[in-house]
């Protein structure tokens, strides 16, 4: 697997700059669409806050009734609870408001309509301290989040004002049930009491016959209250039995008098309290979560509790009943004695009495009642009613999404562009490039083909045309023989020199895979650094296709070398010395300068014809090479590209060593082990590599 260091990442971020540009665009762009299309509605929301307060009434202290947890926690989860979500449903219209709880409860859609009014509601206890929940209303109607913020306080205030207040509030409600029955039974009373007395027309009765009257009328009194007392008791204990929910109004338990109504009374107020909690956690949780089980547990016990004090109550108003009923019998004995007109009448006159008497007692225990209402407590106080919001809360959540799509989006580029540096099968670097063709670097030749070089040159020559220009720049080892890129086109003089002398080369192909890559400016700097040298050098351009040596020189393409191998020219008429170029294009003041080019004899393509493969396969291609390496003291020689014309395999043949040229980051690795394959199955004499990274533009 590849290492790379910081530059490697910075020269592959700069060659796949683009691709990084381009991948980070997109990939901008379709963040920000998606963004666009999936984006939620507006939330806005809006903000309460209530006031929570512990109260404990002078009856709670005397009767040793605690009430324990901390009263803000209990708020904060009590504000989400089924009991508060439902009131609010059905006071913002959500629900129909005159729909029962059981049914609520039953239908899958209220709850998910509950569930869903849930899910915008949040409670919180207030950051700054203090008995204060902050309950925040979310919704896409900002009208709606204010409402709804509005609608939580208030009901959360009346569920918990109702819980706190609750034995209060169901004995008034009893006492006034009680006082109406009451003063109806009173009224029939006295309306029959009246119609007798207007059909008798009589009023009164006997001394004696009114005491055993008033005494049997007092009897029965007391004895349909003991068992209407014993019958309450016994449905009581029935219902608890049964196992059903106490929580509504006429299931509760019934409170009678004397020492058993405190401990009743208690009981009630327990279950109760129970039964809301265990309410609230049925809404998140299922029967059996360890919680709800524990509150079924503590109902159990107090059920039981209530059933063994009601049993005792039970026994001792039996035990009254039967007293009653035998005191009855005797008064009724007497009675028969009386005349039936007279005994109706008293009987009607006590009932009235009586009835009076009891609407009497029960009205008293209303004015109890009444004062007792001044012990109502009011434990939640709202501090802080919602404002209708502005702004939505969603939006810094949508800047915030278009600023880490931006990020990923770089991120992505950058990601593409190194995919891209890793299938792109092109070598980088030339160690590799070495690695792959089997040979060793003799040179990199920079990139001369730039505005700066286009402006040295025309600084130096200022009276040469825009095209002489690019000639010149194409011809850096003489016209800009001070320059770097003349220094690496002479660098491989000495190494060449040696190579040559050592293993007896004077032929020397220029060889490249594929056209365009420089092998024709390279092969005549070459000649140019060798002359330099005071060797004498045989330029030849053997690239019969595509010729472009006499375009670097300015001189006219014939005659060349085909026109010495049709017979047309011997070579020494044919090929072109320094005296020649100056009848070019080329300023002769410019060729003089530095020396060297005196030693430079460049032989062009010539006559362009139709199988160049015959000219150079002939004997007279042998021989003219041959004479020219006699001649001079170096042959190079531009041979057509390897891979794109058999002519370079029969070329490189007849030479006595081949320089091999690539551009850098043009061939893919497959292309370069190809041309390898190519060279060793012809069993070429290779001198070295040469890398250019300059990017040859056309004369």
């Amino acid at each position: 697997m590849a290492e790379y260091t910081i530059k490697d990442v910075k020269e592959i971020a700069l060659r796949r700059r683009k691709t990084i540009v381009i991948t980070s665009i997109v990939s901008t762009l379709l963040s920000f669409v998606i963004i666009f299309f999936t984006r939620p509605e507006p939330i806005y929301e809006a903000e309460s806050a209530m006031k929570v307060e512990k109260v404990t009434t002078v009856a709670e202290l005397l009767m040793g009734v605690t009430k324990l947890g901390d009263p803000v926690t209990t708020a904060v989860t009590m504000i989400r609870s089924f009991p508060v979500l439902e009131a609010v449903a059905k006071k913002a219209g959500i629900i129909p408001s005159d729909i029962k709880t059981e049914d609520v409860l039953a239908s899958p859609q209220y709850m998910a309509v509950i569930k869903d009014l849930e899910g915008k509601i949040i409670s919180e206890k207030d950051p700054k301290g203090g008995n204060v929940v902050i309950v925040k209303a979310q919704h896409t109607d900002p009208a709606m989040a204010k409402k709804l913020a509005v609608l939580i306080a208030e009901s959360y205030r009346e569920v918990a004002f109702y819980d706190s207040n609750k034995n209060l509030i169901e004995e008034t409600k009893a006492v006034n049930d009680k006082l109406a029955e009451a003063a109806a039974n009173l009224n029939n009373a006295r309306d029959s009491l009246n119609a007798y007395s207007k059909k008798l027309e009589f009023t009164t009765v006997s001394d004696e016959k009114r005491l055993v009257l008033e005494r049997y009328v007092d009897r029965r009194k007391s004895l349909d209250d003991l068992r209407f007392r014993v019958a309450r008791i016994n449905d009581d204990i029935t219902t608890l039995k049964s196992g059903k929910t106490l929580d509504i109004a006429d299931l509760r338990i019934y409170t009678p008098g004397g020492a058993l109504a405190n401990i009743i009374n208690v009981l009630n107020g327990r279950m109760s309290d129970l039964q809301v909690q265990e309410e609230s956690l049925l809404i998140h949780y299922t029967t059996l979560h360890p919680e709800v089980l524990a509150i079924r547990e503590q109902k159990t016990s107090t059920v039981k509790q209530m059933i063994t004090e009601l049993e005792v109550e039970r026994k001792y108003n039996e035990n009254l009943v039967n007293t009653l009923e035998d005191d009855m019998s005797t008064t009724y004995a007497r009675l028969k004695e009386i005349p039936d007109e007279d005994k109706t009448f008293s009987i009607l006159e006590s009932d009235v009495a009586s009835k009076e008497a009891l609407y009497n007692k029960i009205l008293q225990k209303q004015q109890e009642v009444s004062v007792r209402q001044a012990e109502r407590t009011e434990e939640v106080t709202v501090v802080r009613y919602p404002v209708e919001p502005k702004t939505p809360i969603t939006r810094v959540t949508l800047i915030g999404n278009a600023i880490i799509s931006i990020l990923l989006s770089v991120i992505i580029g950058f990601i593409g562009g190194f995919v891209h540096e890793a299938i792109d099968t092109i070598p980088r670097k030339t160690d590799i490039l070495s690695e792959i063709l089997g040979l060793p670097v003799l040179t990199t030749i920079s990139d001369w083909n730039k505005p700066e070089t286009f402006e040295l040159v025309r600084n130096k020559y200022p009276d040469i045309s825009d095209e002489d220009v690019m000639r010149y720049m194409s011809l850096p080892s003489h016209f800009l023989s001070d320059s770097a890129v003349a220094e690496e086109y002479r660098a491989v003089v000495p190494s060449l020199l040696l190579t040559a002398k050592e293993n007896d080369i004077k032929a020397l192909a220029i060889l490249s895979a594929a056209g365009g890559e420089g092998a024709s400016v390279f092969a005549a700097n070459l000649a140019i650094a060798l002359s330099q040298s005071s060797c004498t050098v045989a330029l030849i351009d053997a690239n019969l296709k595509s010729p472009g040596i006499h375009k670097l020189f300015g001189i006219e393409n014939k005659p060349g070398l085909t026109d010495v191998l049709m017979g047309n020219y011997e070579w020494e008429n044919a090929i072109r010395k320094i005296t020649d170029l100056m009848l070019g294009d080329i300023q002769p003041g410019h060729l003089l300068s530095p020396a060297g080019l005196d030693n430079l004899y460049i032989l062009t393509s010539g006559e362009k014809v139709e199988n160049p493969s015959n000219f150079i396969n002939s004997e007279k291609m042998e021989t003219t090479i041959e004479l020219l390496k006699k001649t001079f003291a170096f042959v190079i020689m531009d041979t057509p590209p390897a891979l794109q014309s058999s002519e370079a395999s029969i070329l490189v043949k007849k030479m006595d060593a081949a320089i091999l040229l690539t551009e850098h980051e043009k061939l893919p690795r497959g292309t370069l082990v190809k041309l390898r394959k190519l060279l060793e199955n012809l069993r070429v004499k290779l001198a070295g590599l040469v890398v250019n990274k300059s990017k040859i533009t056309e004369i």
